[in-house]
């Protein structure tokens, strides 16, 4: 059955037989144009439910295979979602050691505390005479005989150079950590690494060669410390996967005794690490910086060179009790989940009065 629409009574129901072979009428049974069937189509569909049937269900996708192929299969992927990824999380191995273990360690000569490397005030708590005040008088090698012709031999004043040409004073004093309430201690364990001590008596004293000012990086020289290794520098941690501190990177760095390099990025260069395992590390000596300097007091921070020439960001100084040492670091969460407890710290340079 079908509508007519012509009629001036309105629509009206017509017989099947009465439409032409090749018309179907619409399949939703609205007043709209007859559709038209090629015959072809008509011959094997004839008749009006499988018509409806074909209409709805088969013959758009058909027709739609036919005249452009692999469309469905693209209609069928396009709504597929993309997959959300996300950087992993850091492996760290659970068989870490923040010290070799297993190998003969060399003992290191540490320079004698001398009376010279304290204050008197130091001094005197220690029940030690204070030192004799130094004048600014000449001596004699300053003196240089001058012959004339003629004439009898006269002491002359050689001018005495200038004693540096560095910009700014090169301050000697200790370095506290006030997290742990102690000091940088002058003495090293086993593996050569400087640790703490709550005796200030027995404190590292240094001397930072501070030469264009707090911000430009210099040299600490330590004088009661290592006594083949005078410069207290950075070596390369024994775990470390290479000599780059980063975020996500358990990554580190000794505080410990080392000879002076040029500065930038990590050499190969004796140090007390080395000195004391027999291993091999790379180092870096000019690396500190002066912080909220405030007569002569301030942060002293170590700026580790990474191997691309790039400062190292965001890096801790940390103190691991269980080996009595200080350490550098680029990501404290993952140190602490590879090495165990490690107490962030500072250092905090005193200097002499």
């Amino acid at each position: 059955m079908s509508f007519n629409r012509s009629s001036p009574f309105g629509p009206r129901l017509l017989p099947e037989s009465s439409l032409p072979a090749n018309t179907l009428p619409h399949p939703t049974f609205l007043a709209r144009p007859l559709v038209h069937i090629p015959p072809v189509v008509a011959m094997h569909f004839p008749s009006f439910t499988s018509t409806v049937v074909l209409a709805l269900a088969g013959f758009p996708p058909i027709l739609g295979a036919i005249i452009q192929p692999g469309a469905a299969a693209r209609d069928a992927t396009a709504f597929i979602p993309t997959p959300v990824r996300r950087a992993p999380d850091p492996v760290v191995p659970h068989d870490l050691h923040f010290n070799p273990t297993g190998i003969a360690l060399r003992p290191l000569a540490v320079n004698p505390v001398s009376a010279r490397a304290y204050t008197n005030a130091e001094l005197l708590a220690r029940g030690l005479p204070p030192r004799r005040p130094a004048f600014n008088k000449p001596s004699r090698a300053q003196y240089a005989p001058r012959r004339r012709q003629g004439a009898q031999t006269q002491p002359q004043w050689n001018p005495k150079p200038s004693a540096t040409p560095c910009k700014v004073q090169q301050e000697t004093g200790i370095i506290s950590v006030p997290e742990k309430a102690g000091f940088v201690a002058h003495t090293v364990n086993s593996f050569g690494e400087y640790g703490l001590t709550n005796n200030i008596l027995e404190a590292l004293r240094v001397v930072l060669k501070r030469c264009e000012g707090n911000n430009v990086p210099f040299e600490i020289a330590t004088l009661n410390g290592l006594r083949d290794f005078t410069v207290l520098g950075g070596v390369v941690g024994i775990a470390s996967t290479n000599d780059t501190l980063s975020k996500g990177s358990f990554n580190y760095v000794y505080v410990t005794g080392a000879t002076s390099v040029p500065q930038g990025t990590p050499e190969d260069a004796p140090n007390g690490f080395t000195g004391a395992t027999g291993t091999r590390r790379d180092v870096e000596s000019v690396v500190w910086t002066l912080s909220n300097d405030i007569l002569g007091f301030g942060t002293l921070k170590l700026n580790w060179v990474n191997p691309d020439g790039r400062l190292a960001q965001g890096t801790t100084a940390v103190f691991v009790p269980d080996a009595n040492a200080f350490a550098v670091t680029g990501d404290l969460n993952v140190f602490r989940e590879a090495f165990g407890t490690a107490d962030e710290v500072s250092f905090f340079f005193l200097p002499d009065l």
